[in-house]
């Protein structure tokens, strides 16, 4: 059953700084084993946290981790990007609505499309822009002292790059979102 409404921790008071402590560790779309497990973060990549529920971490989707939106509400602007022209749009993991959305883009927001389209064309391929959330379990995020400015919030999402992301569709072998190695090895031991 699709799920419409994004998931929505609680802010923290400022966003912070963290890196991932673990391997493989599963980025879902919502605090939960329950929630679909869209990316996967390597060891010591670094990343933006911005809230949580329970023993789950809210951050920001990596700038350079593609995610989706639907093509009828983006048109290409003049300087290679994606304008949106409709309200509140979701931004989704997949070219679907399966999924929980990860974010809801701004009418005239800028996004950078990656050049892909789903195969029905349909879906356009975008990096994720800075209100792109996922949920990551705090046993495999490391917190640093570090508090980030608000201000600079859009030119730190730009600058940290998960490099050893990898998209769960990816994955050879993979099944229901999850990686093909041991579970127990895996992220949040789902």
């Amino acid at each position: 059953e699709a799920q419409d409404s994004p998931s929505v921790g609680q802010p923290s008071l400022k966003p912070w700084l963290a890196t991932i402590s673990g391997q493989s560790v599963n980025m879902r779309t919502g605090p939960s084993t329950n929630h679909y497990a869209f990316a996967q973060l390597n060891r010591d990549v670094s990343i933006i946290a911005i809230g949580g529920s329970g023993n789950w971490v809210e951050i920001i989707v990596p700038s350079d981790l593609p995610i989706w939106i639907h093509g009828d509400f983006v048109k290409e602007d003049a300087n290679q990007k994606l304008r949106v022209t409709g309200n509140s749009v979701r931004l989704r993991c997949s070219a679907n609505t399966k999924y929980t959305p990860v974010g809801i883009t701004e009418s005239g927001q800028l996004l950078r499309p990656t050049g892909n389209k789903s195969p029905d064309g349909k879906w356009v391929e975008i990096f994720a822009p800075l209100n792109a959330r996922g949920w990551i379990h705090g046993d495999y995020v490391r917190r640093s002292d570090r508090v980030v400015n608000p201000a600079m919030l859009s030119s730190l999402h730009d600058s940290l790059k998960a490099k050893s992301t990898t998209s769960i569709g990816d994955l050879a072998g993979s099944g229901e979102g999850e990686s093909g190695t041991d579970p127990a090895s895996s992220a949040d031991s789902a």
